[in-house]
């Protein structure tokens, strides 16, 4: 009996120790710093177009970390949005989140331990989370409850309990969405979207086991020619190089090669609010592209047997340097509209009088040129845009039809003429025989009448 005994209070002793160690483990791992695992974590939004079809898209590239005291912060690079078409996701980065300005998203919370704490004795527990996202220049704060799950003493998952709800106004991105539907003909898009996302993280210990694909750059080490675009990549991927390089003289290049597109239109609205110093230069000044990293000689080598030949270094070609288009000419807002007649007289959309009046004419004639270059310029006010798209128009003249009477058919009618009927010389009577004339007859004795 006293054997048994002393064998099972071993066996309690046992199973008190690894407890207590457990919890100890378990101490000392909320008290170190985690590391998000990307290949492991998932950030969605849907969207809704047409009112009934939802679209759910993601983000492929992020990093993030949590401090010992708690300080959360993950970063999201919006240039790896995948919306499974290669076409959308381009008109996602640079219409909607205009990437080349604002490439990432943040996520940054302070969290409080102590409720975390909880995890030592719990799987899994329900947090308030209080959150900041910054997102296109704007900040705002925002709340969700998510489910924090312990999956080992050095995993940790973070996922959303319901969807958020995020609208495009909150974020300035009214915009960008207003340029999407015109993008897509005009299909009605929801202004907002709900968020989910699914994180998870791990203890530094095993920082190097996990896999953190490289953030997406805003700009490859080496910046696509824009000069050397061939004709058959789309507008939209040449646009997409041309932020890539950010510069004003890029911009420049494609407004020139692309002026009259969707595209284009964009890019002189970039150069009108960004690159007002490049646009009053006085003549075409020569470009050259961004720097490129410097890229090692290439070897070519033979993989025969026998001696190895002596290795030829073929070198980079230079850059070659593009030439600026002319300079866009900035209108004061009285000039406007005398400036816009001009223009659209010259190719025969306007056949008034250039006044300076913006009336029904005027609208009629911007009118006949969006007809002509399938723009969608609104008739009133005129605007700079429009006044940069007709003075660039090489496709065409308008055709005004004028609005004349039907020619009245000349009926050759009978001329009734007139045959004045003289009326005869009244002739002298026939005197009948034995009828006279009265005379007088005088006589030196007397007067005398006969008949």
């Amino acid at each position: 009996m006293t054997t048994i005994m002393i064998r099972l209070l071993f066996v309690f002793t046992l199973i008190a120790t690894a407890m207590n160690s457990g919890k100890a483990i378990a101490q000392n791992v909320m008290n170190q710093e985690w590391v998000l695992n990307p290949g492991l974590s998932k950030v969605n939004f849907q969207s809704v177009k047409k009112k009934t079809v939802v679209e759910t898209h993601h983000f492929k590239a992020m990093e993030g970390s949590v401090s010992k005291d708690g300080d959360a912060r993950v970063t999201i690079s919006l240039d790896s949005i995948e919306t499974n078409h290669d076409l959308r996701n381009t008109r996602m980065r640079f219409l909607l989140f205009e990437t080349y300005k604002f490439p990432k998203a943040v996520i940054s919370a302070k969290l409080e331990m102590p409720i975390l704490q909880d995890l030592l004795t719990k799987k899994n527990i329900r947090y308030p989370l209080i959150f900041t996202l910054s997102l296109h220049g704007i900040e705002k704060e925002l709340q969700a409850y998510v489910s924090v799950t312990r999956v080992s003493d050095t995993a940790v998952t973070v996922a959303t309990v319901e969807p958020i709800e995020v609208t495009v106004e909150s974020f300035g991105l009214a915009g960008g969405l207003a340029k999407l539907r015109e993008a897509v003909n005009g299909i009605p898009i929801e202004p907002s979207s709900l968020v989910s996302f699914e994180l998870a993280f791990a203890t530094t210990e095993i920082r190097q086991k996990v896999a953190q694909p490289a953030m997406v750059p805003l700009q490859t080490a080496a910046a696509p020619n824009i000069a050397s675009v061939s004709a058959e990549i789309s507008a939209e991927n040449a646009y997409e190089a041309t932020a890539a390089i950010g510069s004003c003289g890029a911009y420049m290049v494609f407004e020139k090669q692309y002026r009259g597109t969707f595209y284009g239109r964009l890019a002189a609205q970039h150069l009108s609010s960004n690159c007002q110093a490049a646009s009053a230069a006085p003549q075409a000044q020569p470009f050259a592209p961004p720097p490129t990293a410097v890229t090692p000689p290439t070897v070519v080598a033979s993989v025969a047997s026998g001696p190895a030949p002596t290795p030829v270094l073929l070198a980079a070609p230079a850059p070659t340097p593009v030439l600026l288009p002319a300079p866009i000419p900035v209108i004061p807002p009285e000039q406007l509209a005398p400036a816009l007649q001009t223009a659209l007289q010259s190719i025969g959309c306007y056949t008034g009088g250039i006044d300076g009046d913006w009336g029904s004419g005027s609208r009629a004639a911007l009118g006949r040129f969006n007809a002509l270059a399938g723009s969608n310029f609104q008739p009133t006010p005129p605007t700079g845009e429009a006044l940069t798209a007709v003075q660039a128009w090489r496709g065409g003249n308008c055709v005004v039809i004028a609005k004349t009477r039907p020619a009245r058919k000349t009926v050759k009618r009978k001329s009734k003429t007139k045959v004045s009927k003289k009326k005869a010389p009244a002739t002298a009577a026939k005197k009948k025989p034995g009828v006279g004339g009265i005379g007088i007859l005088l006589g030196g004795g007397g007067i005398g009448i006969g008949f």
